[in-house]
């Protein structure tokens, strides 16, 4: 079954919900012609060089692992990364910046009235740092230092001092008889100082906002997103400094298309601030594919430094740049040899936190998932590069210690591991290990 199917008859079976309101600089650009720059004593092709880590499949990626199905993702403080995984396990997932599957996994629960069945589906994920969103279990309280959104529309949140191995759940919208599906999740500071959760409800168009104690104070959305697709709904919601990107689009469209989208820009109190849309294009008019992945490049990532990226799930799972105060397009990363980088079932973006074991600011990191419930084969977690990237923080080679798919995982330890502890997970990473630039090159895969 499609995503889209899948979507459609989730629309079907929920109880009605209410009705969507009435429609009512230079830059070096990419995609021109791969050139040859000169870096220290090496000399490497121009363009994004997409590296898959992890892989549900094994043999795609460096690593592979079962539970793999990406959807939203986050970093945590110790640099690792969390994936959530819906459809199949109702996990949520670990691994470091050199693609090792860690040994933690989080179970997210599904609503208790199971409206598409008894496996959780989180979808969104973020980490607080704050003391706001408290949980409780079993005479035990913490702040949630995990949060999770669901397609199945719960919140839930997860403290390991609270329940070490599955997430708590706070709000389950079926249960309480007005349904969401919910398919983003991020979390920034409103004009009042507050702490508030964003989450996107593809279900009901809009996009809800929960104070720190879990309660819902208020929604907002672009009701004049339908007049570019009435199929358009709010899909994914990602907080970039003072500002909300919303995505609208229709995943209820059939899977070959053709896809649009919108791309509207919020403040945190949730007006809008781009009336006749950041981005947008209609259904086989645009670039815009059911865009939902969004993230602000750092000023160190070659041709495309600084422009917000904007990744679809549709399509081929391009990735899509544009200037981040006008709006322009820009084009869409390519690879060194010249043909677009196409993630199919791209999800999410994150850039290194620069430290030695997030990897580099000028690093990203995606993760990616099947199109279709129930199927799979898709999932992947994996790292752009910019090529002849060398700054940016953090250590200098994503993939030192990794095993290519021709090496088993014990031949690519390293030589010395490094051990950080942080929520009860350990992390190990390698320090040793150096390869020249020819070898760092030839693993990695067009």
């Amino acid at each position: 079954m499609l995503i889209s199917s899948w979507l459609r008859n989730s629309k079907r079976s929920a109880p009605a919900a209410a009705p969507r309101r009435a429609q009512k600089s230079s830059r070096q650009r990419a995609g021109s012609p791969a050139r040859v720059e000169s870096l220290e004593d090496r000399r490497l092709l121009s363009g994004y060089q997409p590296i898959d880590l992890v892989s549900y499949q094994p043999g795609v990626g460096h690593f592979a692992d079962a539970n793999l199905n990406g959807w939203g993702m986050t970093a945590m403080p110790d640099g690792s990364f969390c994936v959530a995984n819906p459809f199949r396990t109702g996990l949520a997932t670990f691994y470091d910046r050199s693609g090792h599957v860690l040994p933690r996994t989080i179970g997210v629960p599904a609503s208790t009235s199971q409206p598409f069945g008894p496996v959780g589906q989180p979808a969104g994920v973020i980490y607080n740092g704050t003391s706001d969103f408290v949980i409780s279990e079993n005479g035990k309280s913490a702040p949630a230092r995990l949060i999770f959104d669901s397609i199945d529309g719960t919140i839930s949140g997860w403290n390991p001092d609270v329940d070490p191995t599955h997430a708590i759940t706070i709000v389950d919208t079926f249960a309480a008889g007005h349904p969401s599906v919910y398919t983003a999740l991020d979390m920034a500071q409103n004009s009042r100082g507050q702490n508030v959760l964003y989450a996107a409800d593809i279900l009901n168009n809009r996009v809800e906002m929960l104070d720190g104690g879990f309660n819902t104070i208020g929604s907002f959305t672009d009701p004049s997103a339908t007049s570019v697709d009435p199929g358009f709904g709010a899909w994914s919601v990602s907080a970039e400094g003072n500002k909300l990107y919303v995505t609208f689009a229709n995943p209820f469209s059939p899977i070959s298309g053709p896809h649009g989208g919108v791309v509207d820009v919020f403040d945190t109190d949730g007006h809008l601030l781009t009336p006749k849309h950041f981005a947008a294009n209609a259904p086989g008019a645009g670039p815009l594919e059911n865009p939902w992945g969004i993230t602000q490049a750092p000023a160190n990532f070659g041709p495309y430094s600084n422009d917000l990226l904007i990744g679809n799930v549709a399509g081929a799972g391009n990735i899509n740049v544009f200037d981040p105060d006008t709006g322009a397009y820009l084009g869409q990363m390519h690879q060194p040899n010249g043909a677009p980088v196409a993630i199919s079932g791209l999800w999410d973006l994150e850039f290194g936190d620069g430290t030695p074991d997030s990897g580099k600011t000028n690093q990203l990191f995606f993760d990616a998932g099947p199109n279709a419930p129930g199927v799979s084969g898709a999932g992947l977690f994996g790292v752009i590069r910019a090529a002849g990237d060398q700054n940016g923080n953090g250590r200098s080679d994503p993939l030192r210690g990794v095993a290519s798919p021709e090496q088993s995982p014990q031949q690519a330890l390293p030589v010395r591991r490094n051990t950080a502890s942080i929520l009860g997970t350990d992390i190990y990473h390698d320090d040793v290990l150096k390869r020249d630039g020819a070898s760092a090159i030839g693993i990695v895969r067009p």
